[in-house]
This record gives structure tokens, sequence and C-alpha cells, in this order.
């Protein structure tokens, strides 16, 4: 008793424990908002080289959005903007810390601080400050690394019982 009984194509199997080996980043979290569909518009970046002479707004505070910001200033010709809801980056990795900062310092990464996007168009970036002004600035590329979407649905479905920690999404 105490175990599991899981039931697959192949057939039947009872275990003590099951691993769900699913990653984080399967489905990343989306903004939910106007031209978010656009094609200019990426969860994940592959190939900085591939961008230059770029007005680039990166949205995030993680590991993954300043190391994107880092990788997209380092090409010729791009302006780079980092939007984050918070004052300030938090939970990044010392290493990242340095650089982020460094990259500010010397102007190659301008950070919009507690700042939300409210729309994208095909020119521009539309986005809210701490107060609600809204801003618009010229754009052209824009990546989005706000976190993963955590299948739930299916986990449930599955007869999954899902326990949110503080902190935690």
């Amino acid at each position: 008793g105490g175990g599991f009984r899981v039931k697959t194509t192949k057939g039947e199997y009872e275990a003590r424990h099951v691993v769900l080996a699913i990653g984080r980043r399967g489905i990343p979290r989306k903004l939910g908002i106007p031209g978010e569909g656009l094609p200019k518009v990426s969860y994940s970046l592959l190939e900085p080289e591939a961008y230059q002479g770029d007005r680039i707004v990166v949205v995030g505070g993680g590991d993954s959005a300043v190391e994107a910001a880092i990788a997209l200033a380092d090409q010729p010709g791009n302006q780079v903007h980092i939007s984050y809801r918070q004052e300030k980056f938090s939970r990044i990795k010392s290493g990242n810390q340095h650089r982020i900062e460094g990259a500010i310092h010397t102007g190659k990464v301008t950070p919009l601080w507690q700042t939300n996007l409210t729309e994208i168009t095909s020119t521009e970036v539309a986005y809210k400050d701490e107060r609600d002004a809204v801003h618009r600035i010229p754009n052209s590329q824009v990546f989005i690394f706000a976190g993963g979407e955590l299948p739930t649905p299916f986990l449930r479905a599955c007869g999954v019982q899902i326990e949110t920690k503080f902190g935690e999404r």
C-alpha cells in the first residue's frame, strides 16, 4: 500500500514514487497584452548575434532576462531596455548582478524599473510606470522572460494534488 498505480500506453505499473520531469519552461508565461502575438515577440534567446542595430525591450527580472539583456547589449548597434515590475533585481546570481550593474552603469542597458508593458506594436512598446503614466518608446524586438506556467489542468486531470508554497509560482 501507499503507492501509485500508473497507467501508460504500454501497460500498468505500480510505484512507490512518481517523478514528473516536465521542466518549468514548457509553457512561457504571457503578459496578456495587445501585440504580444506579433512576430517580433520572443520567449527565449538562442542567438544574440542575430540581433544587431535593434531597439530591444527585455521583460523580466530573473537570471534569464538579465542574461538576455547583457548578451543583446553586447551586439553592435543594439539599444537595450530591461523592463521589470520591481525597483531592483533581487533574485539573480551574483555574477549576473555584477554584469547587469556594469551594463547599466556604462549605458549599454537602460533599466525601466517598476514598469509593466501595456501594448506592443510593430514599431513601439508602451509601458506604465509606478505612477500609472504611459510611455511609448521605439522598438523592433521584444523578449519576454516572465517565468513558466505549470500545466496545472493536466496535473489535476492526472489526480495530482498541488500544494503552493509561499513565494513559488
